[in-house]
């Protein structure tokens, strides 16, 4: 049985003089809010901070109401909380 897999995109990837957009799964958006780089690899964390250094990072709507559900449950994340 033949596999067949979506191409590989190197973040920071250009086309047509963009940069092509990263966007970020629920947990790596929540690490990286949170700052908790223990659950990245050091090439991820890399890969994110120059994602981040041009401008190229998106968060899905979906995850954003992830997010909203889990603090509705009575969750405790800390990312959508302003300190006044």
């Amino acid at each position: 049985m033949e596999t067949s897999s979506a191409p590989s995109v190197k973040i920071g990837t250009r086309v047509n003089d963009r940069i092509l957009p990263t966007v970020f799964d629920t947990h790596v958006w929540i690490w990286v809010v949170e700052g908790d780089r223990s659950a990245m690899s050091a090439s991820a964390i890399d890969a994110i901070e120059q994602a981040s250094k041009d401008g190229a990072v998106l968060v899905s709507a979906i995850s954003v109401w992830e997010v909203a559900m889990r603090e509705a449950e009575g969750g405790h994340l800390e990312v959508l909380r302003c300190t006044p």
